[in-house]
């Protein structure tokens, strides 16, 4: 779904720019957005060939609130439109010990999922909460939504390869 969000990107910078008057600031930021969004598509790209080729995770320190924030920033302009909201709680957390592309995925899959069951749900107040705090020297997150909730017909088989609630 990576290039399907650049292709939004490049759309909206598209229309911001023959826009009368045209407002700079919106398109700078939307630039931003599309430059952080190939960047991050590129190391998905270099991971996948890594992935394929068998090599070790990339284990470096991650800051998990920036991480964090870089994809709520990312994913906004799906959440906006959508009447959705996506809050941050964080507490001080130390650097983890990671991959960061691959945790940097499950995070944008975790909130963009999140979005989407928020969305459907139609609720008055759509909202999607990611909580980071140390507990015992542990590093937790958490991605909780107001949605609807797993179908209990989709409980017992949710963590099976290719599985989804979604409309195919």
């Amino acid at each position: 779904q990576p290039l399907a969000t650049l292709a939004t990107y490049a759309h909206v910078c598209r229309r911001l720019m023959m826009a009368s008057p045209v407002d700079f600031e919106r398109l700078g930021q939307t630039m931003a957005k599309l430059e952080s969004e190939v960047r991050r598509a590129g190391e998905i790209v270099e991971r996948l060939r890594d992935f394929l080729s068998r090599s070790e995770p990339r284990w470096d320190p991650v800051d998990l609130t920036m991480m964090t924030r870089e994809v709520v920033a990312a994913l906004d302009d799906m959440a906006r439109p959508l009447g959705v909201t996506v809050r941050i709680e964080s507490h001080p957390l130390a650097r983890v010990a990671a991959d960061r592309t691959q945790l940097e995925q499950v995070l944008v899959n975790l909130v963009r999922n999140a979005i989407e069951a928020v969305a459907e749900y139609g609720g008055p107040d759509k909202c999607v909460w990611i909580r980071l705090r140390q507990i015992a020297g542990e590093s937790e997150l958490v991605v909780e939504d107001n949605g609807p909730g797993v179908p209990a017909e989709l409980a017992e088989r949710l963590f099976k390869p290719f599985e989804t609630s979604k409309q195919r």
